[in-house]
């Protein structure tokens, strides 16, 4: 073999093992390429993961420093992200808690695992403005090529904080109520029994809850429980439903009661809510009303009747004494007969006003939507003798309200005040009456009404009530009227749930005001 021969073959050689080197170098470099792209789609995968997530979402190393936030935790914290990269994950802490915070961190990287934070105790984020707001965090260790991280998913309970208050509330709500507030399940099983239900039946919530509602059902109303259920399986709200129910004693009371579903989440009927009012109370006075309205009604059919009848005969005999026999009589006796048919036409007039009086009080209102120009008009017509009889100066102000009420009896209230004015006035002086609305508040429980001024003598404090009691007067007997007719204002007002009372009026005179309640 010559030294040419031997030198080719050590080049051919070394050939092969630098194509072998280059060959394997190649692998290596694909291989590295291919794990970068496969850690690169994983880490694109593993943000864009994040980024779709609907809570907030915070990657911090065991550093604490934050290394990815998604779009939800800029909204949450009002931070752009930007702002956020590479800082201690302590900027979005409350500066109280701040000190506790990285010995729980080295905890969690000690002992790597998924746990929830928040449950039973109170957390706050702290946003870019200093405000703070209550969280959820869920920590959720995740291995990288980089070591471990924590990602921690914060939710906003500020809502579910809220609804939580809310229902505290209405349940010291419940619990404080007079009334018995009772649920039950669609098997007519008691699921809640606040103290008002134990006041009312006797029995404590750990006797009756889990036990059936019959128990406080008397047989001979079983059917009607029966029914209340189809309903409310339908949907239905049973409003003021009255009927008896028993006692744990065995005693029945007369009870109220007004039943509305209970939904679960999904919207499905899963049970009802019970208020149950005692009518014991409520029945009595109705039983001492009936007595009542039966006495005014006997009281009505005698004056009507039994007291007119002599009356009648009265009048009539004076008039025929007035007419045959006048010119007989001496001036004495002529005066004693004028004071006969005075008297027998003033209690005729109270006779007339106390009827009326009762009938109010009696009234069952047939209401209707009416303007209330039209009860003014109606009212003025009736008044229209008078009106001009004393050239009266009525001023009738725009925008008088709609108002739902009994026509008749209100056109009486109007009758009843203008009435007043055109009498109480001061001497020498024709009356001037200006009737406007009455227009306050929405919250005023009195509602809207009218208001009638006069230029009159006014009314003194002291009788600013009194002059509404039935036959009470501010003034003597040389003003007409029997005091009956603010007593028949203030009746018919409080009917219509309204009121009716008397002001001083500017410049002097009085103001009349009466309202039909809120409408």
């Amino acid at each position: 073999m010559t030294m040419d021969d031997s030198a080719d073959r050590t080049i051919q050689r070394l050939r092969a093992e630098v194509a072998t080197l280059r060959g394997l170098l190649e692998v290596r470099e694909r291989t590295a390429l291919e794990r970068s792209t496969r850690l690169a789609l994983e880490r694109d995968s593993f943000r864009a993961l994040v980024e779709s997530a609907p809570n907030g979402i915070v990657t911090i190393d065991t550093e604490g420093k934050i290394t990815l936030v998604n779009t939800q935790t800029e909204k949450l914290f009002g931070y752009d992200r930007e702002e956020l990269i590479g800082q201690p994950v302590e900027i979005l802490i409350p500066e109280r808690f701040r000190s506790e915070h990285p010995g729980a961190r080295a905890s969690f990287f000690a002992d790597p695992r998924t746990r929830t934070l928040g449950a039973g105790r109170d957390l706050s984020g702290l946003r870019k403005d200093g405000r703070e707001f209550p969280v959820e965090i869920g920590l959720i260790p995740v291995k990288t090529s980089g070591g471990m991280i924590a990602m921690a998913a914060i939710i906003d309970i500020t809502e579910r904080k809220r609804a939580d208050e809310a229902h505290g509330r209405l349940g010291d709500i419940v619990e404080a109520s007079d009334d018995a507030i009772i649920s039950q399940d669609l098997a007519g099983f008691v699921v809640s029994w606040n103290k008002g239900a134990e006041r009312l039946f006797g029995y404590t919530a750990g006797e009756i809850v889990g036990r059936p509602i019959t128990r406080l059902v008397p047989a001979e109303y079983q059917e009607d429980e029966a029914q209340i259920l189809d309903r409310v399986r339908r949907g239905e709200r049973v409003q003021q439903f009255d009927t008896i129910r028993q006692r744990k004693d065995g005693s029945l009371v007369s009870v109220s009661i007004t039943v509305s579903p209970v939904r679960d989440g999904g919207g499905q009927i899963v049970g009802a809510a019970k208020i149950v009012r005692d009518n014991s109370a409520r029945k009595r006075l109705e039983e001492q009303q009936t007595l009542i309205n039966r006495d005014l009604e006997t009281l009505i059919h005698v004056i009507s009747h039994d007291l007119k009848e002599p009356l009648r005969a009265i009048e009539n005999f004076s008039m025929i004494v007035h007419d045959r026999y006048a010119e007989r009589l001496d001036e004495k006796g002529q005066d004693f007969l004028r004071r006969i048919r005075k008297a027998s036409g003033r209690l005729r007039l109270l006779l007339d006003d106390i009827v009326t009086h009762s009938k109010v009080r009696l009234l069952r209102l047939e209401r209707e939507e009416i303007e209330s120009q039209v009860i003014v008009g109606k009212a003025l017509e009736r008044l229209k003798p008078k009106i001009e009889e004393t050239r009266a100066k009525i001023h009738v102000a725009p925008g008088l309200p709609w108002i739902r009420v009994d026509a008749m009896w209100a056109t009486q209230t109007v009758y009843n005040l203008v009435s007043n004015a055109l009498k109480f006035t001061r001497e020498g002086e024709a009356p001037e009456v200006e009737i406007a609305p009455y227009l306050p508040d929405t919250s005023d429980p009195r509602g809207i009404g009218l208001i009638i001024r006069d230029r009159g003598p006014g009314v003194s404090p002291e009788h600013a009530q009194r002059i509404f009691e039935l036959f009470q007067r501010a003034v003597g007997s040389e003003v007409e009227g029997t005091g009956a007719g603010l007593a028949i204002v203030l009746e018919v007002a409080r009917r219509h749930e309204g009121l009716a009372w008397v002001q001083p009026r500017e410049g002097g005179g009085s103001e009349f005001i009466i309202t039909f309640g809120r409408q």
